[in-house]
């Protein structure tokens, strides 16, 4: 009816982009977003329907809904406006690939990530830093599914980048550094470890300033190892740990609690006890602890005795059986005993 009204396009455009809005953030479900879609699809109103500003704005709704749990309907419904902009000639921009590409990292859904480059590229539309970044994101969603390759498409990404004349800002490189990060339970700490130098080499020659999410975002991921039983995730922690200081890069709290649980998750008793130093470090420099910290050790501390109890029992367990065994190789006066 505003649509129709005095008010003309625009206000039924802003309508209709504060409604579908509040629906992708509050409701997320999907039949509510279709309702919402209607007014826009079948509008008669050609002020908003070749406003890309306005497609543009629906799809980011489709983002909103992706990171709130809708996943790849969201993907879905996001490709599906994409096409219907097309059908009625309103050109995309980099806005809209760099909103669809940022809906498929909130959903992982890396082979529509890649579709969506192919056809920014078809629509001559030059990819640009923000699809770019997204795009790494996906991949990052993807090592988190546990996908070896994915840190190679990253750098194969950033090299990409590199070729079209895009420089990759902090932002891009802390992506690629988590692909590296989450990848480190299925390559390993060390092959981790060895990717991210690469970037962080990169990051170097680029005039890109290294901060500490880039070397905490992969003590994160050899926490994450030491979980699985990797025997280098514990020393390529330190490795870098180490190196933040060479790079003149002051450790935070994150960093020390992320080193916490390295040797918290590695099982190990040693390992447990070299806690004990980092706490004291971290009140030498005013580095506060926080509960996250705090709960690491505890977790790890209750991780321990429950390994120590289970080793008494197993043992208490042996014994038992080996006196069953010597007590029948004793026969009746055994037995008797």
């Amino acid at each position: 009816e505003k649509r129709g009204g005095g008010g003309g396009g625009g206000s039924g455009s802003e309508q209709f982009i504060e409604s579908w809005a509040g629906i992708a953030s509050k409701n997320v479900e999907i039949a509510a977003m279709h309702e919402a879609a209607q007014p826009l699809l079948l509008s008669r109103n050609s002020t908003i329907e070749r406003d890309v500003n306005t497609w543009n704005e629906a799809i980011r709704c489709c983002a909103t809904a992706a990171r709130c749990g809708a996943g790849k309907v969201a993907v879905k419904k996001g490709m599906n406006l994409l096409g219907a902009m097309k059908l009625r000639d309103v050109k995309p921009n980099a806005r809209t690939y760099g909103t669809l590409m940022d809906t498929c990292a909130k959903a992982a859904a890396m082979e529509e990530a890649r579709k969506l480059l192919a056809m920014s590229k078809e629509d001559k539309i030059p990819p640009n830093v923000v699809i770019y970044s997204a795009l790494i994101s996906t991949i990052a969603r993807a090592a988190e599914m546990k996908d070896a390759q994915a840190p190679q498409e990253a750098l194969d990404v950033i090299a990409e980048m590199k070729a079209f004349g895009i420089q990759p800002n902090k932002y891009t490189y802390a992506s690629a550094i988590e692909v590296c990060s989450a990848a480190a339970t299925v390559v390993g700490a060390k092959a981790a470890y060895e990717m991210t130098s690469e970037l962080l080499e990169s990051m170097q020659r680029d005039g890109v300033t290294c901060g500490q999410v880039h070397y905490n975002t992969l003590i994160k991921g050899c926490a994450l190892a030491a979980k699985k039983g990797d025997p280098d995730a514990v020393a390529t922690a330190h490795k870098t740990f180490m190196r933040m200081r060479v790079d003149r890069i002051r450790p935070n709290v994150r960093t020390y609690t992320a080193m916490i649980d390295t040797l918290a998750k590695s099982g190990i008793l040693e390992n447990l006890e070299r806690t004990t130093p980092l706490l004291e470090e971290m009140h030498r420099l005013g580095i506060r602890p926080t509960r996250v910290t705090y709960n690491v050790l505890i977790n790890a501390y209750a991780m321990a005795a429950d390994a120590a109890n289970k080793a008494a029992h197993d043992k208490m367990r042996q014994q038992a059986a080996s006196g069953k065994k010597v007590t029948r190789r004793g026969g009746g006066k055994g037995r008797q005993g």
